[in-house]
């Protein structure tokens, strides 16, 4: 088998993307890791197994073919469902088109801090 041609020196990486710095997150993940008084919001990924219930429910949505994005809201359904869970428990007024469903935690926190920080 021959020898493949060697990489061109534009096919190489420029030196602005070699010179990127490394992740701060990451960085700030290496500090805390394993202190007990730190709460890991670092990467968003819990440490327990997803529940059944919801590896079930994902595996069906995937059968159906509900694969593309959905409203940036959320799904009104789920929203809907939200609203009426926290009027149940909390007796607050709450309609679904006040209620925002991120697609991770750490996005919603993100979200919340902007949505009161002027920064």
């Amino acid at each position: 088998m021959p020898n493949p041609a060697p990489v061109p020196p534009a096919a190489c990486a420029r030196p602005l993307i070699e010179d990127l710095p490394g992740s701060q997150i990451r960085e700030v993940a290496n500090a805390g890791l394993g202190l007990p008084d730190v709460l890991p919001f670092w990467f968003g990924e819990g440490d327990q197994a997803t529940l059944p219930v919801v590896r079930d429910a994902a595996i069906a949505s995937l059968q159906r073919g509900e694969t593309f994005y959905s409203h940036n809201l959320g799904l009104p359904e789920l929203r809907e469902q939200y609203a009426a869970y926290v009027r149940g428990v909390h007796g607050a007024d709450v309609t679904a088109e006040r209620v925002a469903i991120t697609s991770a935690g750490v996005s919603a926190l993100m979200v919340a801090v902007q949505a009161l920080v002027n920064a």
